[in-house]
This record gives C-alpha cells, sequence and structure tokens, in this order.
C-alpha cells in the first residue's frame, strides 16, 4: 500500500491542530453518538408515517366503491 507524504502530513497537521484546540476525540464521537440518538426516533416515526400513507393508499385502493 503506498500511501502519498501529501496525506501523511495532511493526517498529522489536522490531528496535531486537534490538539492544539484541546478539542478532545471522545467528545466528538459522544457528539456524534448523540446526534445518531436523536435522529434514530426521528427517523422511524417518519418511516412509518410514509409506511402507513402507502398502506392507507393501498386499501383505498382496493375498496369496491
Amino acid at each position: 500500500m503506498n500511501i502519498p507524504p501529501n496525506l501523511i502530513s495532511t493526517v498529522k497537521k489536522s490531528y496535531q491542530s486537534v490538539r492544539v484546540a484541546n478539542v478532545h476525540p471522545t467528545g466528538i464521537f459522544a457528539t456524534r453518538a448523540l446526534v445518531f440518538v436523536m435522529l434514530v426516533p426521528i427517523l422511524l416515526v417518519v418511516s412509518e408515517y410514509i409506511m402507513v400513507f402507502i398502506r392507507g393508499y393501498a386499501d383505498d385502493m382496493t375498496l369496491n366503491y
């Protein structure tokens, strides 16, 4: 695997800038986990609403008027 030196130096600089800014990687991971935990219920409710809407539309199509 051949990794270009530019990529390695960029990763090193970004890691050092995170360390200088006193941002801990665990805080970043915790923030991402919190956002994920908040988004999952919203996505579940929206997907359930869509499925109920599709099922109701399909039931209306099968009724004989």
